[in-house]
């Protein structure tokens, strides 16, 4: 198994221009939790307390313990932005909403839920 340094050394010769980092500080996040959205959606047949489990679950728990394996530091980090993501995932599913109207743009979603005759969500 690679180390962290040597992870964090493959991704710093590949990642230096400013804006290549800044797209990584925000897709990199969003994609995970778009992952973690679509696992969560997959249930289990079993409870973990007040939780239905979910498949978004089983792969948070090998994934923070691969984080540990590699870094104390970044397994804190881990740990906490999986929480988040979790945690996020199922207030969105707490919101009954269909999944396709949490990812459509604001314009598209008024449309959709005004009739047709309405060109705008005011009023």
């Amino acid at each position: 198994m690679k180390s962290i340094q040597q992870w964090l050394d493959e991704y710093g010769e590949s990642h230096q221009d400013e804006t290549n980092k800044l797209i990584h500080w925000i897709c990199i996040p969003s994609i995970f939790f778009s992952i973690t959205g679509l696992l969560y959606s997959i249930k289990l047949p079993f409870w973990i307390g007040a939780f239905q489990a979910n498949v978004a679950m089983i792969v948070m728990v090998l994934a923070v313990l691969y984080y540990l394996a590699l870094s104390r530091t970044l397994w804190i980090g881990m740990l906490l932005f999986a929480v988040f993501c979790l945690g996020l995932a199922y207030w969105i599913e707490s919101l009954d909403l269909h999944p396709a109207l949490v990812v459509l743009p604001d314009h598209i979603r008024c449309r959709l839920d005004r009739p047709v005759l309405r060109t705008s969500c005011g009023g």
